[in-house]
């Protein structure tokens, strides 16, 4: 693990992958018509996904991906 990541977890619980999604989505403050909304489709893609949620201190990062890799970087000083 890198030296600033106090924890890694993985899910692929579609219910716990579609409630970010949908957390998400009040963000954006759009509203589409319903022929046109891309949610549906970023749902139905949710299938296909895994949450990744990097637990850093000071902060989560929350990726939703097929895969996701975190590499250790070495200092060239």
């Amino acid at each position: 693990m890198a030296p600033n990541t106090h924890s890694l977890d993985a899910t692929a619980d579609r219910a716990k992958i579609e409630a970010l999604m949908r957390r998400h989505k009040q963000s954006w403050h759009v509203r589409c018509e319903s022929g046109i909304d891309p949610f549906p489709a970023k749902l139905a893609a949710a299938k296909r996904l895994v949450l990744f949620r990097v637990r850093m201190f000071g902060g989560i990062l929350e990726v939703l991906a097929p895969s996701f890799a975190i590499k250790r970087q070495h200092s060239t000083s």
